[in-house]
């Protein structure tokens, strides 16, 4: 504002320089000519003298003047050179401190309000206190740390997602075997049933309701007795619907061997024959260990092996094949 006041002040004197040069110049020639009638205008020449005294007067003011403005000429321009560099310096060290370069000033740059900006910015920054330069390089290790674990993330949902549909294809294959196997296993349970008894109705039923434990409940009905719970029925009879849906299962998945622990005590002589049919049918594809007492079941064996004590203390397995003897006995008769 002052510079542009400056140069108004500065072309209002050329002006006025131009205009007294030109009042000058004709002065001269007024001068010439009153010298011609110089002695008629003596007057007016005295008065015309003193005109040109008082516009040297001015022209020296006026050098005077344009001698000042051009030094502040000269000084507004070291400032404002100096400004520029000044703003040049600061430019390249936010440039070499923070890496990116800046716009240039806007048309509707303030300067009062700029300062008063940094001013406060200055006030914030010394409230933080000092400045930790190496948070810059701990935040790029936990950058890349952050980034790592989240890749690991990203990697662990996408492996958790794939984990989901395996286990519900499992799921599903599970329950279509299992639904196959238990179909299975449901008929060969009734096929059973009604051998062991001599008739009667027997049924499988899937227990899986709101709040209950899910499982396989057996309903027995033997012969002459109403459908009803295996929880009410008497002992042998429990054990003959165990019995029942034990190899009911086993004739799903059946196996080599088959080992049983004194299944036949709970039983009676007719059952007990019963239990022997139903094992010697088994027998056919598998062999059968049995731990018994009963007379029925080790007559019934193929092999039995016994444990005595001859010499107290000491324990003697005996073994008796009747399968040979039953031969011994058809051939002497």
């Amino acid at each position: 504002m002052l510079f542009r006041s400056l140069m108004q002040s500065h072309a209002s004197v050329e002006e006025s320089l131009d205009k007294a040069r030109s009042e000058l110049g004709g002065a001269q020639e007024e001068i010439t000519r009153v010298q011609i009638i110089k002695e008629d205008l003596q007057p007016q020449l005295d008065e015309l003298a003193e005109i040109l005294q008082s516009l040297k007067e001015s022209l020296e003011q006026c050098r005077e003047n344009m001698d000042h403005l051009e030094k502040t000429r000269n000084t507004c321009m070291l400032r404002r050179k100096e400004q520029e560099i000044a703003c040049s310096m600061s430019t390249e060290r936010l440039v070499s401190r923070f890496g990116k370069d800046f716009p240039d000033k806007p048309h509707d740059f303030n300067p009062e309000q700029a300062r008063e900006k940094v001013e406060v910015l200055e006030k914030r920054i010394e409230k933080m206190g000092q400045i930790n330069f190496a948070s810059i390089d701990a935040y790029e290790n936990v950058q890349a740390r952050w980034d790592d674990l989240h890749r690991q993330y990203e990697d662990i949902v996408q492996a958790g997602t794939r984990l989901k549909e395996v286990i519900s294809n499992i799921e599903r294959q599970s329950t279509k075997a299992f639904m196959a196997t238990f179909e299975k296993v449901k008929v060969n349970f009734q096929e059973i049933f009604a051998a062991i008894f001599g008739g009667g109705k027997a049924d499988i039923v899937l227990v899986d309701e709101e709040g209950a434990e899910p499982g396989v409940e057996i309903f027995a009905s033997p012969p002459f007795k109403r459908l009803r719970s295996m929880t009410l029925l008497s002992e042998g009879e429990k054990t003959l619907c165990a019995l029942s849906f034990v190899f009911a299962l086993f004739k799903v998945r059946p196996s080599p061997f088959c080992i049983l622990d004194e299944v036949d005590a709970p039983l009676d002589d007719a059952n007990v024959i019963r239990f022997n049919r139903l094992i010697r049918t088994f027998a056919k594809e598998s062999q059968f260990i049995i731990v018994t007492h009963n007379r029925y079941t080790m007559e019934m064996a193929d092999i039995i092996y016994g444990v005595t004590f001859d010499v107290p203390g000491i324990s003697k397995v005996v073994s008796l094949i009747l399968q040979d003897m039953e031969e011994q006995d058809s051939s002497k008769l």
